[in-house]
């Protein structure tokens, strides 16, 4: 007959069981619950999630992913995503991925794929190695990122157009300029020309105005030149020495011709 000390070891040993095999069923419990919210939560996010062994091996996509390549679950999981990519992208994204498999480094770029049903999209590929007590394996997400590449693009167009459309208009005002300059320089001469001859005081006065404002018009041609310098970023500010007095009454002189009858009084200082 057994003593009372072993029964009451046995108590105790079958206490012990039953604490642990009720701490096993709460901790599966726990896992059960963190995985159905994992699942959850990947099946309702845009972002396509995909798991993979060391081998390379599928284990788990999501509903996004399977979207995002127009594939069904068992495409996905049998089918490597690499396949879809296009000629151009297929070399360089390929040996990137394979390196991070064998390096069990971190994958991530923008590439470019053809579904099945012959739509072409850009997606974003992230992923990295977990690691754990069961083994290694690598997660990662894809995200259709169409839409943000198209802006891009067309933003990108629009920009070329714009600095397109500028340089055409600096051209052009290059070009009015030269143009313009050329015969405000032949006034300008033949001003000079005009007041070596015999004139009378009116005259001469007459002529220096001219002169005074093909100069004042042959300068707002080279301003209308350094618009363009600005757009360019070389535009250079230069100090001049002006007499305040001459400056007014050279204003004067331009509207004394229209303002016969306007009395004009111009005073400096």
């Amino acid at each position: 007959m057994p003593s009372a000390t072993t029964i009451l070891d046995l108590v105790k040993k079958n206490k012990a069981l039953e604490d642990e095999n009720k701490r096993y069923r709460q901790a599966r419990e726990e896992s059960q619950d963190s995985e159905e919210r994992f699942r959850v939560i990947s099946e309702t996010i845009h972002i396509g999630v995909f798991e993979i062994d060391e081998q390379g091996s599928c284990l788990y996509t999501n509903t996004s992913f399977q979207e995002i390549f127009g594939i069904s679950l068992v495409e996905s999981l049998t089918r490597d995503w690499r396949e879809f990519l296009i000629e151009e992208d297929k070399e360089t994204v390929s040996r990137r991925w394979k390196h991070a498999i064998e390096e069990m480094d971190t994958f991530s770029m923008d590439c470019r794929i053809n579904r099945p049903d012959g739509d072409r999209r850009w997606i974003h590929v992230h992923s990295q190695p977990v690691f754990s007590d069961a083994g290694s394996r690598y997660t990662g997400t894809v995200e259709d990122i169409t839409e943000r590449k198209t802006t891009e693009e067309e933003l990108k167009k629009a920009k070329e157009a714009a600095e397109s459309a500028n340089m055409a208009k600096s051209q052009f005002l290059a070009n009015m300029s030269h143009e313009i300059r050329t015969p405000m320089n032949g006034v300008i001469g033949f001003t000079d020309l005009l007041m070596d001859t015999g004139l009378d005081d009116v005259q001469i006065d007459y002529t220096q105005t001219i002169k005074r404002s093909g100069t004042a018009l042959l300068s707002l041609i080279n301003d209308i030149l350094d618009f363009s310098k600005i757009e360019s970023g070389e535009l250079d500010f230069e100090e001049i020495a002006f007499d305040p007095e001459l400056l007014a009454y050279d204003v004067c002189d331009l509207f004394a011709p229209k303002s016969v009858n306007i009395r004009w009084s111009c005073c400096a200082g």
